[in-house]
């Protein structure tokens, strides 16, 4: 698997609109998007971070939607060295 970042904008209204960031799984041997979830971070550099310790861990996809709600969850991870 490869996990990338994705960005997004959102519009909430007609003057109110955001953009967040969400992560995309590829099939690392043919590149096929497997899974994309929207709309998890604001801040681009956790993005990034989340995405790299995935790839690095070579996180398996049976455990993406587990490792999203870790992520969020732990107040301390982008505290820490990962």
């Amino acid at each position: 698997m490869i996990y990338n970042v994705t960005e997004k904008t959102f519009r909430l209204s007609e003057t109110i609109e955001y953009t967040s960031y969400g992560i995309e799984v590829k099939d690392d041997k043919t590149g096929k998007v497997i899974c994309t979830v929207h709309d998890i971070f604001l801040d681009k550099q956790q993005a990034e971070q989340c995405v790299c310790l995935f790839n690095r861990e070579a996180l398996e996809i049976v455990h993406f939607s587990e490792a999203i709600e870790c992520v969020l969850t732990d107040s301390d991870f982008f505290l820490s060295d990962k």
